[in-house]
């Protein structure tokens, strides 16, 4: 678990910070010189492209102008090196800067050069306390950042996981890092007995919003009654959208285990076969000529009872075949197979028998 936060964590940290001062220019390439309007748009989009190095003195210019976001990306770029040679002290420059400006992420982004010690003296209860400040702004990273502090005791706290966990889900209700808190609940690193903790959390948003890894657990606990009351079905949805080795092994036992009816015509097969018969043209051509016998029919009942795919399965007369598709296309409505209390779509054989008198 701490393995996959350190990765999430990563992600997040890149997308947010960057560096400061120089005020050299760079020249720009020209097709992406006239591609941006401004400055501002022009240094994050080279920084969103990876071209650190021009993004540079675009940045620079926008957070001397007072543009906080580009203060940011600018302190990122010096913390870490990005496009120019790593500075820890003008990052943290930038970082106070911005904190003057009362700028969220600068607190939280110079808390963890406290808590690290870049550039700075380590001092885990600056950090605690610029952690804080970001959290009290409402920056959600910030939120989960206080609740791994208190779970790890970091910052010179004692290890605490109520306290984690009102953290924890402060940030995962504001949408962050949720999928990551279910899974945590999921495998007891919060503590045991959490299974209706990772359902809400494996719920909280729409499945789509979800990794492969996080739906396919949550049709586990739908199957297993995991959290929740068990349902098969439900997990039978999820499973839909997933197209894993795993995922069709456990659909595969979830479809084993749901009962499932056959699809019925209204009155049963007695009432089918009198429709056949009483709706059945007996073709001239076949008539004329003697012919007679059962063609077998085959075709879908569809999930809403529509008859549909029609075809012959087994030929007797070109005439009698097309006559005994025709009556089958006309059927009413069945009742639909069902697999638990779902209705799906199931094939069905129906014989038309044409007899001379």
């Amino acid at each position: 678990m701490h393995t996959r936060h350190f990765i999430l964590r990563c992600a997040a940290v890149l997308l947010l910070a960057a560096p400061t001062v120089s005020t050299a220019t760079t020249t720009l390439p020209l097709s992406a010189a006239t591609r941006f309007a401004d400055d501002r748009t022009t240094g994050q989009a080279l920084f969103d492209e990876g071209d650190y190095a021009a993004a540079l003195p675009y940045l620079q210019r926008e957070a001397k102008a007072g543009n906080d976001e580009s203060l940011v990306i600018l302190a990122y770029l010096y913390r870490y090196g990005k496009g120019t040679k790593a500075d820890a002290a003008i990052a943290m420059n930038l970082y106070n800067r911005g904190m003057e400006r009362d700028v969220a992420e600068c607190y939280l982004r110079a808390g963890e050069m406290y808590e690290k010690g870049e550039g700075v003296k380590k001092d885990g209860a600056k950090a605690f306390g610029l952690y804080t400040q970001a959290t009290e702004k409402g920056h959600t990273e910030a939120q989960w950042t206080l609740g791994e502090c208190h779970r790890d005791g970091r910052c010179g706290l004692t290890p605490d996981t109520a306290a984690a966990i009102a953290f924890y889900e402060k940030a995962a209700k504001a949408g962050y890092m949720y999928e990551l808190l279910a899974m945590m609940y999921d495998s007891d690193a919060l503590g045991p007995g959490r299974a209706a903790d990772a359902f809400r959390w494996y719920t909280a948003y729409p499945t789509d919003r979800y990794t492969a890894a996080g739906r396919y657990r949550l049709a586990q606990l739908y199957a297993q009654g995991l959290g929740t009351q068990p349902d098969a079905e439900k997990a039978l949805d999820i499973l839909k959208m997933l197209d894993t080795p795993e995922a069709e092994t456990l659909r595969d036992s979830l479809v084993q285990s749901l009962k499932k009816t056959a699809a019925e015509f209204e009155g049963g097969q007695a009432a089918l076969m009198r429709y056949l018969g009483s709706h059945i043209k007996y073709p001239s051509v076949a008539l004329e000529n003697g012919v007679q016998g059962t063609v077998l029919v085959q075709f879908t009942v569809k999930a809403d009872g529509s008859v549909a795919g029609v075809s012959v399965k087994k030929s007797v007369d070109p005439f009698l075949d097309r006559e005994a598709v025709r009556v089958v296309k006309s059927l009413p409505r069945f009742k639909p197979a069902k697999l638990g209390s779902k209705p799906v779509d199931s094939s069905f054989v129906v014989p038309v028998a044409f007899r001379l008198q």
